[in-house]
Formats: C-alpha cells, structure tokens, sequence
C-alpha cells in the first residue's frame, strides 16, 4: 500500500470549489455560521475542536470546549486561549504554535490544561492548515485530546521501574559484598572471587541497559543490540560468551517471568532467602559494598 500522510485539507480536491455552499473560511466567525450539520458534528463529538484564522487568531471553539474549561463563550478568542495552559507548558505551546504558522506544518504540542475545577489535565493539541486551490493556508483546524490518563500510567510505569532497578542493583551489591567477604576470609578464592566480581559488574551494566527507560534515563547508543553490549560487557572480564536470549529477554519488568507482576518480583527477589543461608551482619555488607 502507499497511503498518503494527511497533512492539510485542500478546497477542490475532493468537491466543487464553485458549489453554492462553499464557506468563505478565511473570514472571521465563518464556522458559527457553518449551519445546523457542521454543529451538530461538531458539538457532539468527544473532542475539544478549535480553529483559527489563517494568522492564529482563535475566532471558534466547539461546545467541548467550554464544557472542559467553563469560561464564557468567546472570551478565548483571540489569543485568550494560552491563559488556560499550566504557565510552566505556554513557552513550548507559542513556540511550536508561532513555527506552524511560520511554515504551515502541522502543529502538535502536549500541554496541561485547566479544567473547570481548577485541576489541570494533560492534553496533546493538534491542527492542520486548509488549503485554497492556490495553496494559500485559509484556516486552521484544531483538536485538544486528554491523555492525562496515559501521562499518569506512564509516570507510574517509570516509578516503578526505578524502584525495580534500584532494588536489583541492591542484590547485585550484596552478593558482591558476600564475594568480597569470602575472599578476605580464603585466600585461595582471591584470584577467582575478582574475576566473579567483574562478572557481577557486567551484569549490573547490562541490566541498566535492558531495564525500561524514561526519556531522561535512556542511556545513549540505544541503536547498539543487547548481543553487542552484552558480548562487550562480558568480554571485559575474559572467558567465553553465550548468548541464551530466552534467559536474558524477556526482560525482567515482563508478565513473562513465571505470571509474576513487577511488584511481586521485588518482594520474591529481596525477601526471600537463599536455602540454608545464613543471616548477613548488615554492617559487614554495608561496608565492604562502600569500598
């Protein structure tokens, strides 16, 4: 297939510019007067609709609008619109906003905007310019869509994450304070307590690697394979490398591992204890981990 990306609506390319009904849509207020069907469309739709003229100029809002944010009709015209953005997203909005007008490309932004209630929810706006036969942009069409509930998930999704890792790099710590404190205690396990080390090591790297990332935490060269970085993080510490990609993928945030959710891994992995292991003085480990 070779589906063509939608990025304006061009007068005449799919009607008669000529016909009786065509609007003059680059006067003000032409959607209020667009009759009974376009509101009717318009206002029962589960979106936040807008459009503006072709200089930016906010001259029509549909009904969700004001049923989101509960200001009088028509006092968002204009630019009264960027009032109801969190102040800490308007810089980004205008920016993106003003660089559409600028050039016509299809405007997108995520911003927080404030609803009736005073709460700011998170929404992703977006427009397209409407073309006359000659190209000329003649007005912008518009939609706000709440995706709060998608921003809260992924937030709880990355928390989650952090807290997973951070709890498997712990594990990761304390059995390279047992090695440590296995060595001090046999001299014969010294040569292979640090090549068991570097192992470990390897392993914490190339767990930073496979874990979930937020866009703040993603390590860079993310186009390198989980085979190259393993192999190369392994191959630090010498001795043959085999990959078994059942045992590292999938990783350990998946349903996967046993119908265990990430919680449940946690309080399995950190709780319970090895067979016939013996408590750890807290202080020992602490500080050999320190070193």
């Amino acid at each position: 297939m070779n589906a063509k990306v939608i990025t304006n609506f061009q007068l005449g390319s799919r009607e008669s510019s000529s016909a009786p009904d065509v609007l003059p849509l680059a006067t003000e207020h032409a959607l209020q007067s667009a009759g009974a069907a376009f509101h009717a469309l318009a206002d029962t739709m589960p979106q936040m609709v807008w459009s503006t003229l072709p200089d930016g100029s906010h001259d029509y809002y549909n009904a969700r609008w004001y049923e989101f944010t509960g200001v009088p009709v028509g006092s968002t015209d204009g630019e009264g619109w960027a009032g109801m953005f969190h102040e800490d997203d308007q810089a980004d909005a205008w920016k993106k906003w003003n660089h559409s007008l600028a050039t016509g490309e299809p405007y997108e932004v995520e911003y927080r905007l404030r609803h009736h209630s005073g709460d700011y929810r998170w929404m992703i706006g977006r427009a397209l310019p409407i073309l006359n036969e000659q190209g000329e942009i003649q007005r912008w069409i518009g939609t706000c869509t709440d995706i709060d509930e998608q921003k809260r998930t992924a937030l709880q999704n990355d928390i989650l994450s952090q807290e997973l890792s951070h709890r498997i790099k712990n594990i990761f710590a304390i059995v390279s304070g047992l090695i440590s404190l296995t060595a001090r205690a046999n001299e014969a396990f010294g040569e292979a307590s640090r090549d068991l080390l570097g192992r470990i090591s390897a392993l914490g790297r190339a767990h930073e690697f496979v874990r979930p990332h937020s866009e703040k935490s993603q390590p860079e060269g993310k186009e390198v394979t989980l085979a190259m970085r393993w192999s190369r993080l392994l191959g630090q510490v010498g001795g043959e490398v085999k990959l078994i990609p059942d045992v590292i993928m999938p990783p350990v945030w998946s349903s996967d591992h046993g119908g265990h959710a990430p919680h449940d891994l946690k309080r399995r992995s950190v709780h319970r204890p090895l067979p016939g292991s013996a408590p750890l003085d807290p202080s020992a480990v602490a500080a050999c981990c320190s070193r």
